[in-house]
């Protein structure tokens, strides 16, 4: 393995930009990941996660997920990105969806406030979806 390790090299080609990127998120959180899934490069789904970087580690994490939904949410109307989202209040977690494309969603969801959300949902960088590659294996 050490060998085969050993020969891999750069074509000077190669680049990888991350799908999704936090600029902004609240005191003691950190992004965690990523995930990019999907049958073919039609039908992408990507995440990403930001969770605590310093006990308690109790706090839930940021989720971010970019899909498809069927039928939009409903909830109290906001503007984000530039355009008309929800957000939608819970018990332990908040979201808020916008539509980035006719089908396309932007869910962010987390235990933060409304405003705080907001500026999560507005700061994050989203990089190409285009993944050829999906569904080739």
């Amino acid at each position: 393995m050490l060998r085969i390790a050993r020969s891999v090299k750069t074509d000077g080609n190669a680049e990888f930009e991350w799908p999704l990127s936090f600029e902004w998120l609240p005191q003691r959180m950190q992004p965690s990941g990523f995930n990019i899934s999907g049958s073919n490069p039609s039908d992408v789904d990507v995440s990403a996660t930001a969770e605590p970087s310093t006990p308690p580690q109790e706090q839930e994490a940021i989720w971010v997920d970019i899909g498809a939904l069927d039928e939009p949410p409903e909830g109290e109307p906001v503007t984000v990105r530039g355009r008309q989202g929800v957000f939608i209040p819970g018990d332990s977690s908040n979201e808020i969806d916008v539509e980035l494309e006719p089908g396309r969603w932007l869910r962010v969801s987390g235990p933060l406030a409304k405003q705080d959300l907001v500026k999560v949902t507005e700061s994050i960088e989203i990089g190409p979806l285009n993944f050829p590659w999906l569904g080739t294996r």
